[in-house]
């Protein structure tokens, strides 16, 4: 819920109680074949496909201990959405061997020589799933050591273990990797995205943060290009002028609820990013990703 307020929002949910009624209401209609793989347990739990909570939870510790009690509940409400105090009060039982006076830790296995030199030879992206790190290791040394892949092993190789994820130490922070990535070409395309990203929340928070601060602007169908590349078509226009620009059709929209770009422009709304030769795409987008207006499509 926290990831998405602005959709919690639309919706009036307030918390996860609301948010497990809606959907446990509402599940004939978007899940009629019952392809959707998910389960509504008791409130507020959701579940989504085969879940092994045990393993499950184990996994996580394996990733990020030695760990506090307190810090490694906060990592499970965030990774999990589970309250850390629902986690620990009916969830926690099968780590308690690791709790050693409110410090979870695990021996965890570290590569021999070959298997360091192998991974450190293959690992040459700044980012990578944590599931093809793995995939990595078991094709050349097998699935029963891959327990190895863990997040001492990882600091060793120079990387930050997340949830989901690693990343490259020489990058400050994961935000900071996530603004590299996008912003290292001159256009980016959604469309050609590895699906997984959408299930990181801090990748579309900077995402949608440079959508709005219009360091990447929309041009077509999730497909975007770099503001300074911009400039170099209509280097006279900048952030003032989109600025300027989305007001107007606000403003021109009245006292109407509800408008379209295109019924504007029948009423003598003149577009000057027309010139461009995006249809109404660019403007509507600039509008739209400003967030001073709910759109709908």
């Amino acid at each position: 819920m926290l990831d998405y307020p602005e959709l919690m929002e639309k919706f009036d949910i307030r918390d996860e109680y609301e948010l497990h009624n809606l959907l446990k209401k509402t599940e004939k209609k978007w899940n009629t074949d019952a392809k959707q793989q998910i389960s509504l347990q008791r409130m507020p739990l959701i579940s989504f496909g085969l879940v092994n909570r045990e393993k499950q939870i184990k996994d996580l510790l394996y990733q990020i201990a030695p760990a506090t009690k307190e810090a490694f509940g906060r990592y499970y409400e965030k990774t999990y959405g589970v309250l850390s105090k629902t986690f620990f009060a009916n969830m926690s039982q099968c780590i308690n061997k690791y709790n050693h006076n409110d410090i979870y830790d695990v021996e965890l296995p570290l590569f021999d020589k070959s298997e360091e030199e192998y991974m450190v030879q293959s690992l040459t992206d700044g980012f990578y799933f944590i599931e093809d790190v793995k995939n990595i290791y078991t094709e050349k040394f097998g699935l029963e050591s891959v327990k190895k892949v863990n997040v001492r092993i990882m600091d060793e190789l120079g990387y930050k273990l997340y949830s989901q994820y690693a990343i490259k130490k020489n990058y400050p922070s994961a935000d900071n990797n996530f603004q590299h990535f996008i912003l290292k070409n001159h256009f980016f395309d959604l469309n050609q995205l590895d699906s997984r990203f959408i299930y990181i929340p801090n990748f579309y928070t900077v995402f949608d943060h440079l959508k709005t601060e219009f360091k990447i602007l929309e041009y077509g169908d999730k497909q975007f290009i770099r503001y300074d590349l911009f400039q170099k078509v209509l280097p006279d226009v900048g952030v003032q002028d989109f600025l300027d620009f989305i007001d107007k059709p606000i403003k021109a929209s009245g006292t109407q609820l509800f408008f379209t770009f295109r019924s504007l422009k029948n009423e003598g709304f003149e577009d000057p990013f027309e010139i461009l030769g995006t249809g109404e795409w660019f403007s509507t987008a600039l509008i739209r990703n400003s967030k001073k207006i709910r759109f709908k499509k």
